[in-house]
Order: C-alpha cells, then structure tokens, then sequence
C-alpha cells in the first residue's frame, strides 16, 4: 500500500495592517484605561464633596435668617483643647459685636 501524500505546505505569512505614518502622529494618544476610570471616580468624589459642601452652606444660611442671626460652624474629629478654643475666640473677635 502506498499513499501519495502531499508535500506539507509552510503556513502563509499574512502581514499585520500598517497604518500611514501621517495618520498615526495627526491621532491623539488615548490614555491607558485604568487612568481613565482614575480621572472619572476623582471627578466623582469632587463633585460630590462640593455638592455636600454646597448643602451645608445652604442650610447654614437658612438657619441664619430664621434666627436672623449669623451661624459659626467649627467642626473637629476630636475633642476640644485650648488650641481650638482660641481659634473659636478670635474668629468670634474678627466678626464683631452681633444679635
């Protein structure tokens, strides 16, 4: 039994597409994704944090004219020292005389 076989071809190169060199360098470089997604979840957390500040300053200067009077707000994660205390009284000094 002999078999005619065939010579074993060499597989066909088929090159990768190139682009022009001029069309190339007039595109812009897209940035990697993750930078992307980082940009993204930053103006996030921005724009959220100025919309919460913008609430507080609203509700501030709402309390202020019920009262008719002016708000001091002094925030602080911790308890109280004489430091924070003097922060308090010269802020209360600079506004003057009030209500």
């Amino acid at each position: 039994m002999s078999e005619n076989k065939e010579p074993i071809k060499k597989p066909e190169v088929i090159p990768l597409p190139t682009e022009d060199a001029a069309v190339a360098s007039n595109r812009p470089k897209e940035p990697p994704y993750f930078l992307i997604l980082n940009q993204q979840k930053q103006q996030y957390f921005q724009a959220y944090g100025e919309q919460r500040r913008n609430d507080r300053v609203q509700r501030i200067k709402s309390i202020q004219n019920k009262r008719n009077s002016k708000v001091i707000v002094y925030y602080s994660v911790s308890i109280l020292d004489f430091n924070d205390a003097k922060i308090l009284a010269e802020l209360l000094q600079s506004i003057g005389k009030q209500k």
